[in-house]
């Protein structure tokens, strides 16, 4: 017994139960001569790389099995008659194999892939609830906290202003008023008598002096 694995690609429109009818119908083949089935794989429908039969697309099926070479060439007759395979390939992958083994093979890998996913699955959720619930007092603390010290700062800055921009408006408008006044009757009263008492020296003053002066020389006059 030699093991082999072949790759079906049957046509789009195929639908699933016809698709089923040709995976089914190449495991009789391989059984009715002693084979066994080792796996089977449905790797769906994919583009393929260039047009075969008229299809851009097709139906992938991959099957591992065991068997004698007579079940693989008849197998292959049955695809090349069949209207719904458009093209096939069986590899041999080994001279013997023990179908038993692969299979335990194949359980145990299952097996670990399983238990690594169930892994991934239970890191993901430790992920995904821890962040969450800290991510929520985080955004918690953050919303009040901040809103308390802002309406503080508000009310700080909205009270203490006020009173000290109305003392800077009174100050300037009561304090040069007074000095205005002062500086304003000070040019005005000073000067008025200053003004007076020399206007008067000049015009008392001299008067006498012309009388002396007109006076003195008619006297001398006389004496002689």
């Amino acid at each position: 017994m030699r093991r082999y694995e072949t790759i079906i690609i049957i046509r789009p429109n195929v639908a699933e139960d016809e698709i089923d009818a040709v995976i089914n119908k190449t495991n009789s083949i391989i059984e009715s001569d002693g084979g066994t089935i080792i796996s089977i794989d449905k790797w769906g429908l994919r583009k393929l790389a260039y047009l075969i039969k008229k299809e851009a697309q097709g139906y992938y099926v991959y099957i591992d099995f065991g068997t004698i070479p007579a079940s693989v060439s008849e197998m292959e007759r049955i695809f090349r008659i069949d209207d719904r395979v458009i093209k096939y390939l069986t590899v041999k992958l080994a001279e013997s194999c023990d179908p038993v083994a692969i299979k335990e093979e194949i359980a145990l890998a299952e097996a670990a892939k399983t238990s690594a996913a169930a892994e991934v699955e239970e890191k993901k959720a430790a992920l995904s609830e821890v962040p969450e619930t800290e991510v929520k007092e985080e955004k918690a603390a953050l919303s009040e906290v901040p809103e308390a010290e802002v309406k503080e700062e508000k009310a700080a800055l909205s009270e203490v202003p006020e009173a000290e921009v109305k003392e800077e408006e009174a100050s300037p408008s009561e304090v040069p008023e007074a000095e205005v006044k002062e500086e304003e009757a000070a040019p005005s009263e000073v000067p008025e008598a200053e003004v007076k008492e020399e206007k008067a020296v000049p015009s008392e003053v001299p008067e006498a002096e012309v009388k002396e002066e007109k006076a003195s020389p008619s006297d001398e006059e006389k004496d002689a």
